[in-house]
């Protein structure tokens, strides 16, 4: 559309800049498509930084758990990643959950049964308030944000495609 938005991220510092929180850009704009315009070398610098002309205003930098999230829920793709995808079990890795941003819903059950046990893309599917986009969907954010343990060996490990249903 006519909306350009400005993100600049600090993957080591655990941050990216932006003149608003990508939750806002949520809520105000489709995110669904959301596309790349531009990369060009970064105008700010992290907190901290030696260039401290150059260090914007605190409120501006905010976590990068929440950037990640919020496009991987919102935006584009509503598919596994590549790097996730295949025959697998997906569980939640709990001592990193504490660092994704609040969850509501079924967004939040879904976690906390993946802090549990490991499942199948198809078995979160079938839970409450589920479907293939949307665990896929929650899966992404959970593995752009570090929190996603994905097992290939696993007994519940299947491919997306596998039907299975419950007898």
């Amino acid at each position: 559309g006519q909306f350009v938005w400005p993100v600049t991220v600090f993957p080591r510092e655990g941050l990216y800049h932006s003149p608003r929180p990508a939750e806002a850009m949520a809520v105000t704009f489709a995110l669904s498509q959301l596309r790349l315009v531009i990369a060009q070398p970064p105008g700010v610098r992290p907190p901290g930084s030696i260039l401290v002309e150059r260090v914007a205003s605190p409120d501006k930098y905010n976590p990068l758990t929440g950037l990640l999230w919020t496009v991987a829920l919102s935006g584009p793709r509503g598919t596994l990643l590549a790097e996730i995808d295949g025959r697998a079990a997906y569980r939640v890795v709990a001592a990193n959950a504490r660092e994704l941003p609040p969850l509501r819903g079924a967004t939040s059950s879904t976690v906390s049964r993946l802090e549990q046990r490991s499942a199948s893309l198809s078995e979160i599917a079938r839970w409450p308030g589920m479907s293939i986009e949307r665990a896929s969907r929650i899966l992404n954010a959970l593995y752009l944000c570090g929190t996603l343990l994905v097992s290939r060996a696993h007994p519940a490990a299947t491919a997306p495609s596998d039907s299975t249903t419950p007898s």
